[in-house]
Formats: C-alpha cells, sequence, structure tokens
C-alpha cells in the first residue's frame, strides 16, 4: 500500500529537515568519490542474496487451496517441468558502481532463477548509463520488483539507511545509496520500494565529451536527454521528477523526497505498490478487488481490538476468533483476492520469463 504521509511537530519536522541536508552532504561526496573512479573497471557486483525452494515455500505460504494449484499448474504448463525443488534466486543485489557488461551479467543471474526471481535490491551511486536503461528494461519486461535502501529513522542524529531483514544486506559493506543511474533502474520496479535517493543530470565521460566541440557535444547529449525522458515517460515517472533531474547538475545531487515534500508530488505516487494497468485490470478480472473502503473498514477494525488480531486477513486460522460475523466474511474476502492476486501475478512473471528467455 502507499506509504502514509508523515505528520510531525515544528521540532520533528526541523530534525528530518537537518538529516535530510546531511543525507545530502552525504551523497555529494559519494558520488564525487564515484566520479573518480568511474570507468576504472569496478564493476557492480550482482548476486543472489535470497533464494527459496519452491515447491516447500508453495506449500507453507498462506494461500488458498485453489492458489496453490493455479502456480503448480501454470508454472507446469509455462516452464514444461514441475515445481523447482532444488533453492532458486528470489531476490538478486546490484552494489557498487554500474559499468559495461553488467546487464549481460544481471541478466544471466535472471535466466538461472528459472522465473522465481521477484526483486533487484540496488545499492549504488550511478554508473554507466545506458547499461542502467538497459538493466531497467529488462526489470520491467520481466515485470520485477525494485528495493532501494529505506528505513529512514531519527535516533538523535543519526540517519540509518538499511535494506531491511535480508540476511546479507549489502548497506553492511558499501555506501548505502541508491543514485544517478541506481535512480534510473530502480524506477522500472513494480512495485518499487525505498526512499533513500538522489538524482542529478546525466554525464559522459570526461575525457571523451570534453574532446568534443561545442555542436557534436549538444548534439551528443541532447541525444542522451531525449533518451532517458522517453525511458521515464516508460515508466511513468511523473514529470516534476524529471525537471528536478534536470535542474540538478551532474556534479551534484538531488534528494527527491527533500523537494516533493514541498512542492511536489507525495512519495507515495513514485514508489506506488502497483501493477501496469493493464495486468492490474486483468488480475481484477479474475480474483476481484478489495476496495479501499473495504481495507479500510479492516484496518479501522483490527486498531479497535488492539491489533489483536494483526489484520485477520492474511490469518485464516484467526477467523473463527471475530467475534463479528461481518468482519470475518470481510478477512474472508480479503483474503481469497490477496491470495488469487498472488497466484496470477506469479503467473505474468512465469509468461514473461518464458518470452524473455526465449527470444519470443
Amino acid at each position: 500500500m502507499p506509504i502514509p504521509e508523515r505528520t510531525t511537530d515544528r521540532k520533528t519536522s526541523a530534525r528530518l529537515d537537518e538529516l535530510e541536508d546531511k543525507l545530502r552532504v552525504l551523497l555529494q561526496l559519494i558520488l564525487a568519490v564515484g566520479l573518480l573512479f568511474q570507468g576504472r573497471g569496478f564493476a557492480a557486483d550482482i548476486s543472489c542474496v535470497i533464494t527459496l525452494v519452491p515447491k516447500e515455500f508453495i506449500g507453507r505460504a498462506l494461500l488458498t487451496p485453489e492458489s496453490r494449484d493455479t502456480i503448480a499448474r501454470e508454472y507446469q504448463r509455462l516452464a514444461g517441468t514441475q515445481l523447482p525443488q532444488q533453492p532458486v534466486c528470489t531476490t538478486v543485489a546490484i552494489v557498487g558502481v554500474i559499468q559495461s557488461g553488467d546487464y549481460d551479467a544481471f541478466a544471466s543471474v535472471y535466466r538461472e532463477s528459472k522465473g522465481w526471481l521477484s526483486n533487484v535490491a540496488l545499492v549504488s551511486y550511478g554508473g554507466n548509463l545506458e547499461e542502467g536503461l538497459r538493466i531497467g528494461r529488462l526489470i520491467r519486461q520481466a515485470l520485477l520488483a525494485t528495493t532501494a535502501p529505506g528505513k529512514f529513522s531519527v535516533t538523535g542524529n543519526a540517519f540509518m539507511p538499511g535494506l531491511g531483514d535480508m540476511k546479507q544486506d549489502p548497506c553492511d559493506k558499501h555506501e548505502c545509496v541508491c543514485a544517478s543511474t541506481c535512480f534510473v533502474i530502480w524506477v522500472a520496479g513494480i512495485p518499487r520500494g525505498g526512499n533513500v535517493l538522489g538524482i542529478h543530470r546525466p554525464s559522459f565521460d570526461a575525457q571523451y565529451f570534453g574532446s568534443m566541440n561545442p555542436s557534436t557535444a549538444e548534439k551528443a547529449y541532447e541525444r542522451a536527454i531525449q533518451e532517458l525522458r522517453r525511458y521515464l515517460q516508460d515508466m511513468a515517472v511523473p514529470q516534476t521528477y524529471y525537471d528536478l533531474l534536470m535542474k540538478t547538475p551532474s556534479w551534484e545531487v538531488a534528494v527527491p523526497w527533500q523537494g516533493i515534500k514541498n512542492n511536489l508530488e507525495s512519495p507515495s505516487g513514485l514508489a506506488a505498490s502497483s501493477n501496469p494497468t493493464a495486468i492490474d485490470e486483468w488480475l481484477a478480472a479474475r480474483c476481484g478487488a478489495a476496495t479501499a473502503e473495504e481495507l479500510a473498514a479492516l484496518e479501522e477494525y483490527d486498531a479497535k481490538t488492539g491489533r489483536k488480531y494483526a489484520l485477520t486477513f492474511g490469518t485464516p486460522s484467526k477467523w473463527n476468533e471475530l467475534p463479528d460475523p461481518a468482519y470475518r466474511l470481510l478477512a474472508k474476502k480479503i483474503y481469497e483476492i490477496t491470495s488469487c492476486r498472488f497466484a496470477n501475478r506469479l503467473t505474468v512473471q512465469f509468461e514473461r520469463y518464458r518470452n524473455i528467455v526465449t527470444g519470443r
């Protein structure tokens, strides 16, 4: 669901502003270091950080029997084999400077995932824009999610970004940001999570670009900008983000949510948990859809009972504990819709995987 807007008093708001200013300085320092080393052979580390055994996962997941059958049946139909009984990659991390060849490395991990890769974790201060655009387009084509560092919190004057509960959190050993070309990759995800982001105008290799005459340089830069603009439009990035990006020189960095908080779209709009319009309507046709009012009613009921039932639609074993029959039926309805949509979105990912690896 969209991240709710923060409500803070003036003192807390001032502290957040101070921390966001510190983050901008941190990102600019990291970017400066990154520019020094770009193009010197330090390719990104692209590796699997989370695996699961599909057959075991489907067996213990909180899904209806019908949804389990759908997943097993459609995987068999599209992959021509039973659910894998060995670990496969579900989350890949791209860590470090994006360089030429990283698309091939990422595509290789995707192919080896047997269609179960669903999330791309990103920790990088940027790199080769062309390579980032290729990676981003594959992410969108495959219908993968993206996760940038997040978990922004205030503890005294501490700024603590991270990537959540991963056993191998890339932020443990690297600068925990997603900036520049990393942002370009991040926007391809559906959904996209995280908020430690930095953006600026694209740049070319200094020696290459500086050796051009002004007219040639202008034409080359315009081509790059047009390609980037088309890409951001394809990824449904609001125009205001493109405007902010173009206002920021390549040697500086803008923190999107700081500007957004004042005069741009809500951060929840950019990181919205949604599907492409056609896929969303297809899922609704197959599974139905819970209305905002229904979700709000269940949330309100859960709050009134002191979170005792913890949004019971995700815990079928607790349905009979609900004292109100109306909410019991509502919990069941939302659970069935959620389960069905999950199973059928997996079906889309399996189909995309088959088409991508076979070149259809």
